[in-house]
């Protein structure tokens, strides 16, 4: 789900330059599930060492920057279902980790829905998406918005000390646009100062790729 934020508003609450797309920043929230995480390297070994990580659910809230000239992404916050890589995804890629409670139900032609809670807070946020048009995903054309939003191979992550990015590899999202609903964003309202200023400008939903590579991140 994608919302249009004023960029002098939202460029206050990130160090690397905001990219603009018509004329406004961006952000998405990015609710999906992970399955079957392991090392790229080691075999079943590698794969029984990550079995308390191997699936986890996320909501994630990222917004499009540009660093040294390279497209990519930073994350606002992450809600992650696990507790354990709560604590350990900032410590090793300073990524913004909250603990949440997910209820999501995604995959076949009926409509999309989930409901995210934070472990200690009040609010919550509630959605349901469904295709508008045909329910056949492709990936998105090139210079569309589509490719803009969804097709980002960097992440910038903010450091105390020193930045970091790391690079993942995927085939292109294969997606379909849809109508969102949005029932409940009152999760977003308590942790975010600036969320009243963003409007919902679209949706797209994907069944999702296989064989997601994730690199080692590095300092900037």
């Amino acid at each position: 789900m994608h919302y249009a934020v004023p960029a002098e508003i939202l460029q206050a609450h990130t160090p690397f330059p905001i990219e603009r797309w018509d004329g406004s920043a961006v952000v998405t929230l990015v609710a999906f599930t992970m399955r079957r995480m392991r090392w790229a390297a080691g075999g079943n070994l590698g794969e029984f060492l990550f079995w308390p990580f191997r699936e986890q659910r996320f909501l994630n809230l990222r917004t499009y920057v540009r660093v040294n000239g390279e497209p990519g992404i930073t994350f606002l916050a992450e809600w992650i279902s696990s507790a354990t890589q709560a604590l350990l995804g900032p410590a090793v890629y300073g990524l913004p980790y909250r603990w949440g409670a997910h209820d999501l139900e995604h995959g076949g032609d009926e409509p999309w829905s989930g409901r995210i809670r934070e472990r200690g807070r009040i609010g919550a946020f509630s959605f349901q998406v469904a295709p508008t048009g045909s329910a056949e995903e492709k990936p998105a054309e090139i210079g569309s918005f589509a490719e803009f939003a969804l097709e980002r191979h960097t992440c910038f992550l903010r450091g105390a000390r020193r930045h970091r990015r790391f690079r993942i590899w995927h085939e292109p999202w294969r997606q379909q646009t849809v109508e969102p609903l949005v029932t409940d964003d009152s999760l977003l309202r308590e942790t975010l100062s600036w969320w009243p200023a963003a409007a919902m400008i679209g949706a797209h939903r994907s069944s999702g790729a296989r064989d997601v590579w994730m690199g080692r991140p590095f300092r900037l």
